[in-house]
């Protein structure tokens, strides 16, 4: 076994604050953690803050470099213990004492320094007694700036795991194997899933996923196609292969253990085991949320990076996270507007990127005959399109009802490009709109319109009063009518309309019959009494029907207690013609 110390040394603590930093350095610490054990490495992991030579107290802290087995090191629990603030002077302390420690490795310490900034000067490397100590004591020095924060980790392996030499020990790798798979049979370190990992028949081989069909392939909970699906792996994502068996491996997806059909699965090399594709960061996300404690891997910062590489679906994932509230992203409704709005920016996104290669398969497949694939294809791109569909409308709609009550211009124009992309709309939301405007506006009427186009009869009656108002009768009839053939308050339907026949057109056959539908909806209300005025001088005058002062007397009656015309014209046939006793 080979024993070997890594320092990591910050320049600045708040390079920690830098979530990208953070997000690789975690992802670097297990990728280290995973190949220690199959190269048979014992790596000692250790983290200082490397100050200026000015700390007068540095060489007091030289000793409190606490070096974490790697093995047995998490972030969420020893960072804290791990990171210790010393300074150049601590540094060179610790080099000078380095041979002389019992437990000090003899390859040589690894010191890896993550500069804050990519053209700051070196501390370290400038330093000429760390650079001579380093020589003699065979420790080397990495330095990483943050132009290169986003891919370190191949750098950093190879780093580390270049020229190791074999250190004398009376522990074998078996022993080490048999030990821990002792305690986890007893369930000590069931909690520490790195660990249970290593415990495999095989050697750990990589392999890549190959359908042929660029479909995705299921890894599942148990070896059964009826088993639960932990996460669907993209066609060319690598794995690590855990267990071998005649239809079904038991692989590692970057801490997922899970079944994967055998044939599907192809030799890789060790280089392609790192997740790339932002779509295969978005179901791995997914996956580590449901399976894994937020500590070992942040899920929801995989859905974030592939979001921020512009993959539509990991957006809109956003939006929910922080809209409903998920684990350690509490609600932000202002953090969701913002990734509302990054998809609704995303033009061009890679899911329709992905939609051009699909159209070309498709048609390629169609005209080789393989009509099979040709239908699978044509339907994923279907599913696919109106996902895209779907997302851009409801981010669009969100985005409408977020600056409702600030900004109505951007709510209105929100809307707008929702209903263009197919959304139904609420058409009490749309009414709201159209009010904000105010009756005098074309978009009073645009919203109006939409609202009354989905059967919403108060904006269908608000475009009849609209239209009545501004002398358009033709138009406010229209509506009128469609809300009596609609059922909808037809009495009070019929006296609108029978009123502009009868004032506006002087058509006074067609007033009449529907002042009458008016009087058979039996409403006793204003329009109702109206309406029989308006039938008593249609008998009393022979407007639109014969001459009958009987009639007249009899709808000039019902409209008596609550009509003073009618009362009146009553009153006078009376005195002309008598009491009609039959009423």
């Amino acid at each position: 076994m080979v024993q070997q110390e890594i320092l990591l040394i910050v320049e600045d603590v708040t390079l920690f604050k830098n979530a990208r930093f953070w997000q690789q350095l975690r992802l670097c610490i297990y990728d280290l953690r995973e190949k220690a054990f199959k190269k048979d490495v014992d790596l000692k992991l250790g983290f200082c803050q490397l100050k200026d030579q000015s700390d007068s107290d540095g060489v007091e802290k030289a000793e409190q470099i606490i070096f974490a087995d790697l093995n047995n090191f998490s972030l969420a629990k020893d960072f804290n213990n791990c990171l210790n603030k010393i300074s150049d002077q601590s540094l060179i302390q610790y080099l000078k004492n380095y041979d002389k420690r019992n437990d000090a490795p003899a390859t040589g310490a690894k010191i890896i320094y993550f500069q804050k900034e990519c053209c700051s000067p070196s501390i370290v490397i400038e330093d000429k007694i760390v650079k001579e100590l380093c020589k003699e004591k065979k420790c080397q020095i990495l330095v990483i700036n943050n132009n290169e924060i986003s891919g370190f980790e191949p750098k950093v392996r190879s780093f580390i795991f270049k020229n190791p030499k074999p250190l004398k020990s009376i522990i074998s790798k078996k022993m080490i194997i048999f030990f821990v798979s002792l305690l986890a049979g007893a369930g000590i370190i069931s909690s520490i899933p790195f660990l249970l990992r290593k415990v495999t028949t095989v050697k750990y081989v990589y392999q890549k996923v190959y359908t042929g069909d660029g479909d995705r392939l299921i890894l599942r909970q148990e070896p059964s196609r009826e088993a639960d699906e932990i996460m669907r792996l993209i066609e060319g994502e690598t794995v690590i292969l855990l267990e071998e068996g005649e239809e079904w491996n038991k692989v590692n997806y970057h801490g997922l253990s899970g079944y994967c059909s055998r044939q599907y699965l192809k030799e890789a090399l060790e280089e392609e085991y790192v997740i790339t594709d932002s779509e295969a960061k978005y179901y791995y996300g997914k996956a580590c949320i449901r399976f894994l404690e937020p500590e070992i891997v942040d899920g929801y910062q995989w859905i974030r990076e592939a979001g921020d590489e512009g993959l539509l679906r990991a957006q809109w994932a956003m939006v929910g996270f922080y809209d409903k509230g998920a684990a350690h992203l509490s609600k932000n409704v202002i953090q969701a507007a913002y990734w509302c709005d990054m998809v609704v920016d995303n033009k061009n996104c890679l899911e329709e990127t992905q939609l051009v290669d699909w159209r070309n398969l498709q048609v390629t497949y169609e005209n080789t005959g393989n009509s099979e694939l040709s239908k699978k294809y044509k339907n994923k791109i279907a599913e696919r399109e109106r996902d895209i569909k779907i997302i851009r409308q409801q981010s669009a709609k969100f985005l409408s009802e977020y600056y409702f009550d600030s900004n109505y211009e951007k709510a209105d124009s929100y809307y707008r490009q929702a209903l263009e992309l197919g959304l139904k709309g609420d058409s009490n939301y749309m009414m709201s709109l159209a009010n904000y405007y105010g009756i005098s506006t074309a978009d009073y009427l645009y919203w109006m319109k939409k609202a009354s186009s989905l059967k919403n009869n108060d904006a269908t009656l608000a475009l009849a009063e609209y239209y009545s108002d501004n002398g358009e009768y033709e138009k406010a009839i229209d509506y009128y009518k469609s809300l009596y053939n609609a059922g909808y308050e037809t009495g009070d339907m019929a006296y609108e309309i029978g009123l502009i026949y009868w004032n506006e057109w002087k058509n006074y056959s067609t007033a009449y019959s529907w002042f009458y539908r008016t009087y058979n909806a039996r409403k006793y209300n204003d329009q109702y009494y109206d309406a029989c005025f308006a039938l008593g001088m249609c008998y009393e005058n022979g407007y639109g029907t014969y001459k009958d002062i009987y009639y007249a007397m009899q709808f000039y009656g019902y409209a008596y207690s609550s009509n003073s015309k009618a009362a009146e014209a009553y009153d006078r046939l009376r005195e002309k013609y008598g009491e009609y006793t039959w009423y």
